[in-house]
């Protein structure tokens, strides 16, 4: 089993910190909802229904990383009629809290919660019962921290299944970050290489109790065939062909993803910080659509 570096570690016990303050501030019920503005229940009540239908192929999440509320905010307004949902991550949480969460959910969009969280398995436990009420469509916790903490935090998704009628919400297990090469496992003394080392720990995920995985580009295939149609496969770092790479190791476009088998394909700076983020995010759309039609 992976060890976690000690950056990884720090980043996901802020974001614990942060949840377990919420969990002693507010208790977990979905009545807690009812607190939040006439606008942002409409578009909670929207986002319910699209997270019930059952997930298809490919489809397009905008990620809106960054800290300015402003203007992700709008450009998630602007994209929102060409994708399927936004991933919210570190950066938008620890900079907008729970309130700017609430404010991307009255767009009416499903919601990724990309909050990676690793720590003990009381404590994720607790951090996923603090997330739940704001009715994520997924959520992910860190694969490298355990069969045992995946586990509790499967059962925490489905105790609030089946006690606070939350349905839908999808957790999912993060077997790479996309800017990890081979030289950077090997650093960790993992020497087996990306692939075997991805295969690993999407197993344990999957065996935990996770709906689906989020992994690099080029383990699409390779997952699908192994783990079947049932589990969700989630793909960050894709970039289309006119696109910068940016700090991306492990690039596929978006068209090529969808050929592969993927669920869920999460785009961020190639279209938020495009001159017009809504002709980028149509345009993106469009080649993964022309790409499953073929």
């Amino acid at each position: 089993m992976a060890t976690s570096t000690p950056r990884m570690q720090s980043m996901s016990e802020q974001v614990v910190s942060e949840l377990r303050k919420e969990v002693q501030r507010i208790p977990v019920k979905t009545s807690n909802l009812c607190e939040h503005s006439q606008h942002e229940m409409t578009g909670m009540v929207r986002t319910m229904n699209q997270v019930f239908r059952p997930f298809g192929q490919a489809r397009l999440y905008c990620a809106l990383d960054g800290q300015s509320m402003l203007r992700l905010f709008n450009v998630a307004e602007r994209v929102a009629p060409f994708v399927d949902g936004f991933k919210i991550g570190l950066e938008f949480f620890y900079a907008n809290g729970y309130e700017g969460i609430h404010k991307v959910n009255a767009i009416g969009k499903p919601l990724y919660l990309d909050f990676k969280l690793l720590d003990n398995p009381y404590t994720v436990g607790r951090a996923v019962q603090a997330v739940l009420p704001l009715r994520p469509q997924l959520l992910s916790v860190h694969a490298s921290g355990g069969f045992e903490m995946l586990r509790t935090a499967a059962s925490a998704v489905a105790s609030a299944t089946d006690t606070q009628q939350l349905q839908g919400i999808h957790l999912i297990g993060i077997t790479g970050l996309s800017n990890l090469t081979t030289l950077d496992l090997a650093d960790q003394g993992i020497g087996d290489g990306m692939h075997a080392h991805e295969h690993r720990l999407a197993k344990i995920s999957i065996d935990a109790g996770c709906h689906g995985i989020s992994c690099l580009p080029e383990s699409i295939a390779s997952l699908r065939k192994e783990f079947g149609p049932k589990n969700l496969l989630i793909v960050q770092g894709l970039r289309p062909k006119w696109a910068d790479s940016n700090d991306q190791s492990h690039i596929m476009t978006p068209a090529e993803a969808a050929r592969h088998g993927a669920n869920v394909l999460v785009i961020g700076r190639p279209i938020t910080l495009a001159d017009k983020p809504e002709e980028a995010a149509e345009r993106v759309r469009d080649e993964i659509a022309s790409a499953i039609a073929a």
